[in-house]
């Protein structure tokens, strides 16, 4: 899709505003013209002889209403033209967003996440300007037209005379455009290397002082902020400085062309003094026409570079239609999908040679069976590399798998990332995404469960004793992504998050790597003590491994041992040699 039919696109999705936007332009960009003409009448009149009669104060009546008009007209336009203007920069977003989230979960995205907010936020703001320029623009032309027409009934060479320089002024902004586009595109590319910066550095504070690397970073910063400052200041310069010196320019030329002109005019009686004032008022509102239509081809040609740049947010293929499409909320897309997937509690959830490889590389995941029962706690384990987390991912759906079939309950699943979701499967990552906020917001994160709830799954996560001992229990602010917590508090809030709402399949990425031995113990304890959690996880410890009642190891990528941890512990590499977490937590435990 061109960005011509984007643009036709986005006033498809509200017809009705964007025609009402149209009208009251219109509406407020005429209006003014009529003061000039009515001026120009009296003064036509007054050197006629006419003295203050019923007709001159007709005409007052006529200049009274013209500004009250203009005045409502331009309250109407402006209130329009914030609707137009937030609700294109919402679609924007929300169409944007939407397609991350169509994304498997765990696939990076193009661009860093400094640079895809600069893109969600000044991007899209950049269009929706562009779409309120396009309605000025609308009622500028109105204004243009009429002015000529009027112009032209009282002198047509005079006319054309002086709108020739403008409308070449006009034509030479627009070939310069191509310019314009690449500068705001250089300047636009610089925002986004900027904002990146800063959002690493700020989540690297405590490596780059540990480092010695702060004089540094401020060095890349300070770089980075005055390429940033150069190139802005270039195209402002080029799309804004230069329009308004060549408008300018052409305004004043066309003026000083009305007076010489109209002396001869005046003296062969062809104008009128009431023509002098019209051209002269007339003019600068062309002119006006003129600037803002070749700012807004500017905007046009900006906004361009912005679309594609909020397309290519997410790389999916899809084109600006994507972009601009009806808004869809993604949990009517997933709720489509659970019409036809599998329904009722787990009880078998199998998996046949899952495939999967990174892009542009070989590693990942090939052929790889798995089963877990209801009640199981089935451990994946493996050396570094060996696909573990991978597995997991590609099971729930978080990337999409090269090959292989996934069935709940016997029956197939297609799209795992919209069926194994609360409350039949949760996840927690290696490290988990906790939001700036309380605990008990990232318990609950905006599910609907009593208080009950959240004592309990504090409870099965072994949070209940921190709780305790912080100063405002559940009330307790984390800090962005947790920093006021210790590394083993953020893992069991991410796993009381998981079981707040009671899933059918926990499902843990090395939950144990920030706990020690006994915590640990008791977090296995707590979540075996009924036998009815189902739980698959990726764990090296010991404790764990003793405890599954299935034990899986990978080796690049494939399955080559299943079974209990003591019939298959001597005859597994990955199994005979102790792991060092354990032996560490096992001298500080005393064991």
């Amino acid at each position: 899709m061109s960005q011509f039919k984007a643009t036709f696109a986005l006033i498809r999705r509200a017809p009705g505003w964007f025609a009402l936007s149209a009208l009251l332009q219109i509406m407020r960009s005429v209006f003014p013209l009529v003061p000039a003409l009515v001026v120009s009448i009296a003064f036509d009149r007054l050197a006629e002889g006419s003295g203050l009669n019923t007709g001159m104060w007709v005409l007052f009546a006529v200049l009274i209403g013209a500004v009250l008009a203009r005045v409502a007209s331009l309250f109407g336009s402006v209130a329009v033209d914030g609707w137009t203007d937030s609700t294109t920069g919402g679609l924007l977003i929300r169409n944007t967003v939407a397609r991350i989230f169509r994304r498997p979960g765990a696939e990076a995205l193009p661009h860093s996440t400094g640079s895809t907010v600069n893109r969600l936020t000044t991007d899209s703001q950049t269009v929706a300007d562009m779409m309120v320029s396009t309605m000025v623009v609308v009622g500028s032309t109105a204004q243009a037209l009429f002015a000529l027409g009027v112009m032209a009934s009282v002198d047509v060479v005079l006319t054309v005379l002086v709108v020739v320089p403008v409308f070449a002024a006009g034509l030479l902004i627009t070939f310069t455009s191509t310019q314009i586009k690449r500068h705001y595109a250089r300047s636009r590319e610089a925002a986004g290397e900027v904002s990146s910066m800063l959002r690493e550095v700020f989540r690297a504070v405590q490596a780059i002082k540990l480092a010695d690397g702060v004089d540094r970073v401020t060095d890349r910063v300070r770089e980075l902020s005055e390429t940033r400052r150069a190139r802005t200041l270039k195209s402002r310069l080029f799309s804004q400085v230069m329009l308004g010196a060549v408008f300018n320019s052409t305004s004043g030329l066309g003026a000083g062309l009305v007076m010489l002109l109209a002396v001869s005019r005046l003296r062969d009686g062809t104008l009128t003094v009431g023509g002098i004032v019209l051209f002269v008022s007339y003019l600068v509102w062309i002119t006006e026409f003129t600037t803002l239509f070749s700012q807004s081809l500017a905007e046009y040609k900006q906004a361009a570079v912005s679309m594609t740049r909020l397309d290519e947010v997410v790389d999916d293929g899809a084109d600006l239609a994507a972009l601009v499409a009806a808004p869809t909320s993604r949990s009517g897309v997933a709720a489509a999908s659970r019409d036809s997937s599998p329904v009722g509690p787990l009880i078998q959830l199998s998996a046949r040679q899952l495939t999967y490889r990174h892009p542009g590389s070989d590693r990942g995941i090939d052929g790889v069976d798995l089963d877990v029962r209801r009640g199981e706690l089935v451990v994946v384990t493996g050396g570094v590399g060996a696909g573990k987390t991978t597995l997991l991912r590609v099971l729930i759906g978080a990337l999409d798998r090269d090959a292989g079939t996934i069935e709940w309950n016997g029956v197939e699943v297609d799209r795992p990332a919209d069926v194994l979701i609360p409350p039949r499967c949760a996840y927690t990552p290696q490290v988990p995404y906790l939001m700036t906020g309380s605990v008990r917001d990232n318990i609950t994160a905006g599910a609907d469960v009593t208080e009950a709830d959240i004592e309990r799954a504090a409870y099965l996560s072994v949070l209940d004793a921190d709780l305790a001992t912080m100063p405002d229990g559940l009330a307790t602010r984390v800090g962005p992504r947790g920093t006021t917590l210790s590394g083993g508090q953020a893992q069991r809030v991410a796993a009381a998050q998981m079981l707040v709402r009671n899933p059918d399949l926990l499902v843990f990425d090395d939950i144990s790597s920030a706990l020690d031995v006994n915590t640990e113990r008791e977090l296995w304890h707590r979540l075996r003590a009924d036998g009815a959690r189902t739980c698959l996880a990726v764990s090296h410890r010991e404790i764990a491994l003793a405890q599954a009642d299935r034990v899986m190891v990978l080796r690049d990528g494939k399955l080559v041992a299943s079974g209990r941890y003591e019939d298959i512990r001597d005859s597994v590499p990955e199994l005979s040699l102790p792991d060092p977490a354990d032996l560490v937590d096992n001298l500080v435990a005393g064991q």
